[in-house]
């Protein structure tokens, strides 16, 4: 071969690394859709892709080295076999899909069992394409590399391409390739590009096998002389005097060099195997840890959306990429290369430990820099610096990552180097090598998520990784030539206690409260959790409020907003259903509307479903909203995916009420699917209601409408109602498949039942007038306001990829409110009878118009509120009143913006 691999060679390994990262993106995604997207079951997915990755680079250790087909023709057929399994994988996915819902049916009670099934099935989907993928390093190298000397050098090249295709596949598929194409779509074109990798390896096997005849004697020689231990990549330097004298007893032993080598070069001792293959492991142990550490602190800084793990990830592989081009193009030529590793895994170590308390500083380095994006102008001039802030996120990601990244991509070829000590057996030798690392890997993913997080917490978990980092360091040096010496042993100590001392003196023990509670600024930090399923906080106002929050997202709070949200959107659906008695609830949040749920007699049964154990945890800090829900013997609470349970279940309810975080949020896009409202409607009996929270913030009004278009392809009738008692854009997308119709004397009746009435008076409602004006969107006037287009899918789940686009909550709001309120009708379409007596339902009729109207100018204060109008707002609310002298609405925003325009701080 060449003195620099061929360009070609190069090509196919950047496009395989590209296809291996897209594949486990969509794969990943796919198969916790159907398992759910707890952190269990994340993790089981994970592990399955992982496990079979260093299975296949383990076989491939055994065999590569002995098949006699040409190294780049067995590369391309595993390349194929991918390509063609990827076409295949989601005809077993509906087998492992129903395998899976029988399971969970029949044993799901069970965790341990039923978290052993999941793993198995899972393994055995990404089983195949995982050890094909693990396979490929082993037999690369064994092209790629023509004799030992030049083993760290060429694997550090094949390597650092392959993990930079790897980097540029995160990226693609997080950014481009999902939202705009879709999984299907993306799995063909993967597909087809591990085809083309399949023609273009076939083509440079036919060119590289005649270089390999011609360089055959060549070869020979190299091999010859790696077969007689001589030494690798001599360096020319002048040998040293040193000597060491081995003795018997008290009598005089031989003299020799301190290493044997080749020209004078000196040459460190063979270092132990087993020590090599610990500190790789224990190398994998620490990246994953790290992994997943550095990312439950940078959801702080990077907002917890889907892109946000494709960037870190993409920032992760690109450091590891140019260590191991950067550094490793010189490991063949280090003078102690035992050494050099022990620096390296020093500076992870010591690296990892600097860069703790520097997380606390990004989120002011976040604001600052939001600020100088901060918008002037007009609605129409405003455009989302959304790449400007993700290029920003990237930088600042890779150069927190850069250093510990770069150590960890020079380590894999410098271990290579040292362990591999034949060309005969040179595959054997690095799938051995990356299989240690892998299964590394896998534990240290496995421990840093569910043990040393829960038990520890994140700092000291940080700090138990990078002392990993510094005893592999202290075992190479203290046995670098094979043998325990005191002296290196007490260096190696008081190293390690060292790093522990700085890291006593910079890392205090509450060194990420400060990125905890930046989420809710003006607010006290009174409660950390940091949970196996996510960092769960509750922060309060001066003045008591409190809110509750996971890994910086707000779930719930008890503040007048707040209360509108959670007990509203127990009372819409269940008062639009005629005898709601079996109800699921997705979400528990602060418990204020399984309580409101409850005041309801009609209803028997309450299904609670919440994925974050640590939630339910924290219900006694909000007992004045939920009233100690969770004793009620009618409410039963399982921690699980809602997608996942509802896929399950074989219970029927009649009402759903999903309340998911935003869309724009990683996972929560997936409940606001089709797909999802479709397993829904599966689950619902006839006349049964689905009803979702849906918010105006932080979505486009195309996005908006895309998620209620989606709910009508699965039920035909839409019923939207818009908060209008608080300033906080949150609206009630509710869907069935039966019209909704009302009966006012029945709603009336329904509304005064005691229990009813007074959690309903909480938030400004007292009749069915204070409720029904309400209503935004109704019967006839959906179709036009929704239009024709498209519809979020599991396959292009357009929303969650699309929605964190958009950075200006106000600007979403106004834009949503603006359509809302030119398509806004009076609903008398859905009610069925106004009253028996025909003057009765004239009066209730002209009532409901006379709040319609005030309701639609005070939706326009609104407006105003948004825009900074506030003169123009007060004189809407005051109109509002004119109108409606009965609103209860106008009198407390008035009041409201009386206490901000005194400068008063308003909490509620």
């Amino acid at each position: 071969m060449h003195k620099n691999l061929p360009f070609a060679f190069l090509v196919l390994l950047f496009f395989s690394g590209l296809a291996s990262l897209v594949y486990e993106v969509i794969w990943t995604r796919v198969l916790l859709s159907t398992f759910g997207a707890t952190v269990y079951a994340t993790g089981t997915v994970l592990t399955s892709f992982m496990a079979g990755l260093a299975l296949g680079s383990f076989i491939a250790s055994r065999l590569a080295d002995r098949l006699r087909m040409h190294p780049v023709r067995i590369y391309a057929w595993l390349e194929l076999i991918i390509g063609l399994y990827a076409l295949v994988f989601p005809f077993l996915l509906q087998g492992i899909t129903a395998i899976h819902i029988t399971a969970f049916r029949e044993i799901g009670g069970s965790f341990y069992l039923f978290s052993l099934i999941r793993f198995v099935l899972a393994f055995l989907i990404l089983l195949l394409p995982a050890v094909l993928m693990g396979a490929t390093l082993p037999v690369i190298t064994r092209q790629g590399v023509r004799h030992l000397g030049e083993l760290g050098n060429r694997l550090g090249q094949l390597y650092a391409v392959n993990t930079t295709g790897a980097a540029c596949g995160t990226f693609l598929a997080g950014y481009i390739f999902i939202e705009h194409l879709g999984i299907q779509t993306t799995t063909y074109l993967t597909a087809a590009l591990n085809v083309a990798i399949f023609v273009g390896a076939m083509l440079v096997a036919r060119v590289t096998a005649r270089v390999d005849v011609r360089a055959g004697e060549s070869l020979a020689v190299g091999d010859a002389q790696a077969a007689k231990g001589e030494a690798p990549a001599p360096v020319k330097v002048k040998a040293k005097a040193t000597t060491q004298t081995k003795t018997k007893g008290k009598g005089k032993g031989k003299t020799k060099p301190r290493g044997a080598g080749i020209g004078g070069t000196i040459v460190e001792a063979t270092p132990d195997r087993w020590l090599l293959l610990l500190v790789i492991a224990l190398s994998g142990f620490c990246a994953l840890s790290y992994e997943v550490l550095w990312g439950r602190i940078l959801v702080y800084v990077l907002g917890n959306f889907v892109h946000s793990f494709s960037l870190m990830l993409t920032a992760f592989l690109v450091g590891i990429a140019l260590g191991s081009y950067l550094l490793g193009r010189y490991s063949d030529r280090f003078r102690r290369p035992v050494l050099t590793l022990a620096v390296f895994q020093l500076a992870i170590g010591l690296a990892a430990v600097i860069i703790l308390p520097i997380f606390t500083q990004l989120i002011g380095f976040r604001d600052n820099f939001l600020a100088s994006l901060a918008f002037e102008g007009t609605l129409a001039d405003y455009k989302d610096p959304w790449w400007t802030f993700t290029m920003w996120k990237l930088v600042v990601t890779f150069l927190m990552m850069f250093v510990p990244t770069l150590m960890m991509g020079a380590s894999f070829p410098l271990v290579s180097r040292l362990y591999v000590r034949s060309r005969e057996k040179l595959a054997r030798g690095v799938g051995v090598i990356y299989s240690a690392n892998t299964c590394g890997a896998i534990l240290g993913a496995f421990t840093a998520s569910f043990l040393l997080i829960p038990w520890i917490g994140l700092r000291n978990a940080g700090l138990l990784t990078a002392l990993l980092n510094l005893v592999g360091a202290a075992l190479l040096y203290a046995r670098w030539d094979r043998r325990w010496r005191p002296k290196r042993l007490g260096v190696s100590a008081g190293v390690v206690a060292g790093v522990l001392l700085l890291a006593v003196w910079i890392v205090p023990s509450n060194v990420f409260y400060p990125v905890f509670a930046s989420v809710e600024k003006g607010k006290d930090l009174i409660y950390v959790d940091e949970a196996v399923s996510g960092t769960v906080t509750i922060h309060a106002t001066p003045s008591g409020f409190r809110v509750i929050d996971i890994n910086g997202l707000n779930v719930a709070g008890t503040k007048f907003g707040f209360l509108c949200t959670q007990k509203l959107q127990a009372h819409f659906p269940l008062l639009m259903h005629p005898d709601p008695r079996q109800v699921m609830q997705i979400g528990f949040g602060t418990g204020g509307t399984c309580f409101s749920i409850s005041t309801h007699p009609e209803v028997q049964n309450i299904d609670c479903v919440e994925i974050n154990p640590g939630i339910i945890k924290a219900a006694p800090f909000f007992e004045e909203n939920n009233h100690n829900i969770l004793a009620d013997p009618m409410v039963s609470v399982t921690i699980e995916d809602a997608r996942n349970y509802v896929l399950t279940t074989d219970q029927k309810y009649d009402v759903i009420l999903s309340d998911s975080i935003h869309p724009r949020f990683t996972g929560n896009g997936l409940l606001y699917t089709s797909d999802y409202f479709a397993i829904c409607a599966d689950v619902l009996k006839d006349d049964g209601v689905f009803s979702t929270w849906l918010p105006t913030s932080y979505l486009g009004d195309e996005e908006f409408r895309i998620i209620v278009r989606s709910m009508q392809s699965v039920f035909p009738h839409i019923l939207v109602w818009y908060m209008n008692n608080t300033i906080e854009g949150y609206t009630i997308a509710m869907g069935s498949r039966q019209p909704f119709l009302v009966d006012w004397d029945q709603l009336e009746e329904r509304i005064v039942v005691p229990s009813v009435a007074e959690d309903l008076r909480a938030v400004h409602v007292e009749n069915a007038y204070d409720l029904f004006d309400m209503v935004i969107l109704s019967g006839a006037d959906v179709a036009p306001y929704l239009d024709r287009g498209l519809l979020n899918t599991e396959d292009r789940p357009i929303i969650e990829f699309r929605a964190p686009r958009n950075m200006n909550r106000d600007i979403t709001e106004y834009l949503n409110l603006e359509r809302l309120i030119h398509f806004r009708r009076m609903p008398d379409a859905i009610v069925s009878s106004w009253g028996a007596v025909p003057e009765t339902a004239a009066a209730r009729r002209e009532t409901l118009q006379r709040y319609y109207d005030g309701t639609t100018t005070i939706l326009e204060a609104h407006q105003r509120h948004l825009t900074r109008r506030y003169g123009q707002e007060e004189a809407l609310l005051n109109q509002a009143l004119q109108i409606n002298p009965d609103d209860r609405d106008a009198p407390f925003l008035l009041h409201r913006l009386s206490e901000m325009k005194q400068g008063r701080r308003v909490e509620w």
